[in-house]
C-alpha cells in the first residue's frame, strides 16, 4: 500500500489504497493532462470538513484557499499555477520525489450527500493549462475513482474488501490493432489464449442495444479528439451481461496527427445493480400510499432531530409540501390533543435507540386534527452508528374514531346508569359529546305531554362560543311541530344539517348564532321502536376543522340515546309508583 504526502495541503492525509492503483490512475491521469511522468496522490479530506461544526487550523494559504474551494464548489477542480511556489512532494517514507510545482490539480472525489471525501492530487513541474475536454476527463476520473475506493456503495467489511482493478484498452489508429491489458479479458471473462482480439470482435461483445451509440461516441472521440466517456453493456460468453464505463482520449504524435486511442474500462455490474434496487426502493417509498418521514438521528431535545425528507404520501395527509418541512422537527405536527405521556414514551424509545409504535393526535397544516399510526425505526451505518430514523405514518381517523364511537356508547349507558335524574344523565352526555366532537353547544329537547311542543330539558357549552351563543338568547316560545330546528327534525323524524345560521328564518336563534361566531347545527331524532323520544341538537363553530358529522354516528345515536332516555323514563316512573301507591296488607 502507498501514497504521497503533498505539503500544499498538510491536514489532507495520504489514503491507503493498494499500489497498483495509484500507479494505474497516475498512468491515465498523465495521459489526460499530457504530463510526461505520472505524478499523482490521494488524500484523504480532514473530518473537519465533512463536519461544518468541528473547526480545523489551516496550515498555509493553499490549504486555506483548497478548503475553502471544497466547501463550495465541490464539483469543480482546483488548479494552482505558478504561483503555488516551492511545493514539494514526499514519498510515504518522506522522501522527496518532486521539488518544484508548476501546476497542481485537485480533483475532488464525491461521496455520500454529494460530500468530498477525498482528493486526487495531480501535478508537475512544468505549467500548463487545461483544456475545457481534459478537465471533464479529470471530473470523469474522478468519479470512477469514487467507485473503485467504494464511496458509491455500502462499504464491505475489511475481509470481504475487493481489489479494485482498472483494465487498459489500447487502439492503434495506423493498423486499427486493439490492445487489452490482463484485466481487460478478466471483466470481459474471455480467454487471453483463445479470444482473436480485434476490433470487429470487440464490438460484437458489446449488447447489441448499446452497439450503434457506443460506435457513434468512440467515432466522435476519435474525429473530434473529444473525451470517450461512456458506459455501456457487454454480453459474456456465457450470455449474460455486464455493465462496464469506459474513459480515454485521443494521444496525439510529434506532429499533433492522432495515434493512438486509449483509456481504461471497470466492470460497474455491482454499482447498476445497486443503483437499481435503489431505483426500486425510492420507488416504492415514492407511490406508497403511507408517508415517510426520514430525520436526523439526533438532537433529542429541543427543537428535536431534522426532518431531510418526506414522500407525497405526507404531503397528501399533512398538507405540508416537502420544502415547508425540510430541516424542521416532525414535533410541528403536534399540539394541544397530542397525548404528553405517550410523547413521553416516544422520547424514552429514541433515547434507548428503540423501535417506537403509537397512535396518537397530530395536525395538518389547517390545523385539522387526525390520528396517526406512527412505527418508528433507527437505522445504522456500517459501523453501527445510529445515523437516522425511519418513520411510516398512516392517517387511521376513520378507524379510531369508530373505536371511539363504540366506546362513547358505552359511556352514555354508564351515565344513566350512574345519575339519579334524567336531566343530569342528559347533562353528563352532552358533555360528553362535546369533548368527543369539538361542538360548541349541546341541547336535547324532548316534547311534552301533549306532545304538541318542545321543551329544553338538558344544555351544554365548553366553549366560549356556546357561552356566548347562550348569552344572546332570549326567552322564546317553546318551538311546535315544524318550529325552528328542533320542531323541524320532530316533524320530518330525520337528521337535519343547517349551514349558515345567520341565514336560516327558521332559526330563531339566528342573530345569536351569527355574533357568536356558530354557522352550523345538526338536530339528530332520538327514538324508541319506531317512537319519537326527543331531539338532540348540536352547534358548530364557523372555523371548527373536525366536527364529527357522521351520518351513521348520528342514526347510532338516534337509537341508543332514545333507548337509554325511554328505559331512563320509564325506571323513574316506575320508582315514583312505588313511593306513592297505598301499602297492601296481606291478611
Amino acid at each position: 500500500m502507498v501514497n504521497n504526502n503533498v505539503a500544499a495541503f498538510p491536514s489532507f492525509l495520504p489514503l491507503t489504497v493498494p499500489a497498483n492503483l495509484v500507479s494505474d490512475l497516475a498512468q491515465l491521469a498523465a495521459v489526460i493532462c499530457g504530463t510526461h511522468k505520472a505524478h499523482m496522490a490521494l488524500l484523504r479530506t480532514p473530518e473537519e470538513i465533512l463536519s461544518p461544526n468541528k473547526k480545523i487550523a489551516l496550515k498555509n494559504n493553499s490549504e486555506r484557499l483548497l478548503i475553502n474551494h471544497l466547501l463550495t464548489v465541490p464539483h469543480q477542480l482546483f488548479v494552482l499555477g505558478p504561483n503555488a511556489g516551492n511545493q514539494k512532494i514526499q514519498d510515504g517514507q518522506g522522501n522527496i520525489i518532486c521539488s518544484k510545482i508548476d501546476f497542481l490539480v485537485v480533483v475532488p472525489i464525491l461521496g455520500a450527500n454529494d460530500k468530498v471525501e477525498t482528493i486526487m492530487c495531480i501535478w508537475d513541474s512544468q505549467p500548463k493549462q487545461l483544456r475545457e475536454d481534459q478537465e471533464l476527463a479529470l471530473l470523469a476520473l474522478g468519479k470512477q475513482v469514487a467507485t473503485l475506493i467504494g464511496l458509491h456503495q455500502e462499504p464491505l467489511p475489511k475481509h470481504k474488501q475487493p481489489d479494485p482493478k482498472l483494465g487498459y484498452w489500447s487502439l492503434d489508429l495506423s493498423d486499427s490493432s486493439l490492445s487489452w491489458s490482463d484485466e481487460v479479458f478478466r471483466i470481459w471473462d474471455r480467454d487471453k489464449a483463445h479470444f482473436q482480439l480485434n476490433y470487429a470482435n470487440f464490438l460484437e461483445t458489446i449488447h447489441p442495444d448499446d452497439r450503434e451509440t457506443f460506435h457513434r461516441i468512440n467515432n466522435q472521440a476519435i474525429t473530434h479528439n473529444k473525451i470517450h466517456d461512456f458506459t455501456h453493456r457487454i454480453i459474456l460468453p456465457d450470455g449474460s451481461i455486464k455493465w462496464v464505463h469506459e474513459l480515454g482520449m485521443l494521444v496525439l504524435d510529434e506532429k499533433g496527427e492522432p495515434k493512438v486511442f486509449e483509456g481504461t474500462v471497470q466492470d460497474i455490474s455491482i454499482q447498476k445493480r445497486e443503483e437499481h434496487q435503489l431505483r426500486l426502493v425510492e420507488s416504492v417509498v415514492t407511490n406508497t400510499k403511507d408517508a415517510v418521514v426520514i430525520t436526523e438521528a439526533e438532537p433529542f431535545d429541543e427543537p428535536g432531530p431534522r426532518i431531510i425528507y418526506v414522500n407525497e404520501a405526507f404531503t397528501k395527509m399533512t398538507g405540508y409540501a416537502a420544502k415547508e418541512v425540510i430541516g424542521k422537527s416532525p414535533r410541528i405536527l403536534q399540539g394541544p390533543k397530542t397525548d404528553v405521556e405517550e410523547l413521553k414514551r416516544l422520547s424514552n424509545a429514541i433515547r434507548k435507540w428503540e423501535p417506537y409504535e403509537s397512535t396518537l393526535i397530530n395536525y395538518k397544516k389547517n390545523g385539522e386534527e387526525f390520528w396517526a399510526n406512527i412505527s418508528l425505526n433507527p437505522v445504522a451505518d456500517e459501523t453501527g452508528w445510529f445515523t437516522h430514523w425511519v418513520s411510516i405514518e398512516r392517517d387511521v381517523s376513520e378507524q379510531k374514531n369508530q373505536e371511539l364511537q363504540k366506546k362513547l356508547l358505552v359511556d352514555i349507558s354508564k351515565y344513566f346508569n350512574e345519575e339519579e335524574s334524567l336531566q343530569a344523565c342528559l347533562t353528563q352526555v352532552l358533555k360528553h359529546l362535546l369533548d368527543f366532537g369539538q361542538y360548541a353547544f349541546g341541547e336535547i329537547w324532548l316534547p311534552n305531554q301533549e306532545a304538541n311542543q318542545m321543551q329544553l330539558c338538558a344544555n351544554y357549552s365548553n366553549k366560549e362560543s356556546g357561552r356566548n351563543f347562550y348569552r344572546h338568547v332570549s326567552t322564546a316560545q317553546p318551538p311546535s311541530l315544524g318550529q325552528g330546528l328542533p320542531g323541524t327534525v320532530w316533524q320530518n323524524r330525520q337528521v337535519e344539517l343547517w349551514h349558515d345560521l345567520k341565514s336560516q328564518e327558521n332559526f330563531v336563534r339566528n342573530k345569536a348564532a351569527e355574533i357568536a361566531g356558530i354557522e352550523t347545527a345538526v338536530g339528530i331524532p332520538l327514538s324508541h321502536n319506531q317512537k319519537m323520544i326527543g331531539v338532540l341538537v348540536l352547534g358548530i363553530e364557523k372555523d371548527s376543522r373536525n366536527p364529527i358529522k357522521n351520518q351513521e354516528f348520528f342514526l347510532q345515536l338516534e337509537a341508543h340515546l332514545g333507548a337509554e332516555i325511554n328505559r331512563k323514563r320509564l325506571e323513574l316512573e316506575l320508582d315514583q309508583i312505588f313511593k306513592f301507591a297505598p301499602d297492601i296488607v296481606c291478611v
